[in-house]
């Protein structure tokens, strides 16, 4: 098993990533951000409003929601489809299924 030294030397070697951004820094990232962009708040017009107005368009769609975990996905897709005060049968694991 190498080291953790022999695999932070293995990444520094690495000239291709999947992500299409290399190693980058969060220093570096931040400077990338135009100034002109607009800080986001709930209810105000701001990035995230852009991302979802974009995406709606992408798909078609009148409108689009950002999420920014699975969790928080999964937790609104049970709220909708369970309606306020229904009861709403779920399996306890994101993988559970009917057993026959």
């Amino acid at each position: 098993m190498p080291s953790p030294e022999d695999l932070a030397e293995l990444a520094k070697s690495c000239t291709r990533f999947l992500n299409g951004n290399g190693a980058r820094t969060p220093a570096e990232m931040l400077a990338e951000i135009p100034p002109d962009t607009q800080a986001d708040r709930y209810g105000e017009d701001g990035v995230v409003s852009e991302l979802e107005e974009r995406v709606a368009r992408l798909l078609g769609k009148q409108a689009a929601v950002f999420l920014p975990s699975g969790t928080m996905a999964q937790q609104s897709t049970l709220r909708v489809h369970a309606g306020l005060g229904r009861l709403f049968n779920s399996g306890t694991e994101s993988t559970s299924a009917p057993r026959v």
